[in-house]
């Protein structure tokens, strides 16, 4: 195959060892997608990681060694083309992940480690090669059929992509409700154990795994269960019960049963709660070891290792 004026065997040997040291420096990129965006360092080793490699791109395609080789053709080469889609998959590595910590800033934990989990995945094994699939096709079946490819590869993708997200996020959404609901009216005896509902509670919303929830996730929790409170009354809660601060596992259970007991003093007709006292008993009666289980599968798929 032909792709210029100049086609030699070392010429053809130098174009291979260019494009495979290019395909390395990008997936050793995308492999710091995998590191944890809700820990500050490691987010910000993300995007250096990810501009570095941009930065190698971006020399590497000033070398004139590969297109002395190809030889020159009047429109764009097919190694420019090589080059910019290397440039623009790390530039989405990095507006994902820009997208990712937006999302983390503004209290959306679970859907940001969703997009990120299905990201770091899809994107070095699935998005990658099928644009170089389409950019393979270009020099054999015309720059028509290899986009045409390429773009219905990305498309599938995404859609796949896209429905998998709503599926776990609805699901997640789902077990985390019927908990916080049997958290709310589960007897004092039922909240005792290690492995049990508080422990399931307690990982569900200690969103960054740090083994004590902030502020911010105890504030999530607080309106998970009893989602009509009054602002204010949640302020005073908060404040009430020294809430404000990190909250560790060994106190998690003392402070919900004195959340419990500020409710029934300030709530006795179960205002406060999402549904009517029948239908959250029947939600509570359907959470089961299973669907505790379940709930630990999930909140492991929205975690980073």
């Amino acid at each position: 195959m032909k792709l210029g004026r100049v086609q030699l065997p070392c010429s053809l040997a130098l174009i291979a060892l260019l494009i495979a040291c290019q395909v390395m420096i990008v997936q050793a990129a995308l492999c710091a997608l995998r590191m944890n965006p809700l820990i500050p360092p490691l987010l910000g080793s993300r995007f250096g990681v990810m501009i570095f490699a941009m930065v190698l791109v971006a020399l590497q395609s000033n070398s004139e060694a590969p297109k002395e080789a190809l030889g020159s053709v009047s429109s764009l080469m097919w190694i420019d083309i090589f080059y910019l889609y290397h440039f623009l998959t790390l530039l989405a590595a990095v507006v994902e992940t820009a997208l990712v910590h937006t999302l983390i800033r503004g209290g959306h934990e679970p859907l940001a480690l969703r997009i990120d989990f299905t990201f770091r995945n899809l994107l070095p094994l699935g998005l990658y090669w099928a644009g170089m699939v389409g950019i393979t096709l270009i020099p054999v079946h015309g720059p028509a059929a290899g986009i045409g490819v390429g773009v219905g590869l990305f498309t599938a993708m995404l859609a796949g992509a896209y429905s998998f997200i709503r599926y776990r996020l609805r699901k997640f959404e789902r077990a985390r409700t019927a908990l916080t609901q049997q958290l709310a009216r589960s007897a004092d005896d039922d909240l005792d154990g290690e492995d049990g509902l508080l422990r399931e509670t307690f990982d569900l919303f200690d969103y960054d795994s740090s083994g004590d929830m902030d502020s911010k996730e105890v504030r999530s929790l607080l309106l998970r269960m009893y989602p009509r409170m009054p602002r204010e009354r949640r302020q005073e809660v908060m404040s009430a019960l020294k809430l404000n601060s990190t909250l560790a596992f060994e106190d998690f259970g003392d402070a919900i049963m004195a959340l419990r007991k500020f409710v029934c003093e300030k709530d006795p007709d179960h205002e406060w709660h999402c549904c009517s006292t029948r239908r959250a008993g029947e939600s509570a009666q359907s959470v089961t070891t299973r669907t505790l289980k379940a709930t630990a599968s999930l909140v492991s798929g929205f975690r980073h290792v």
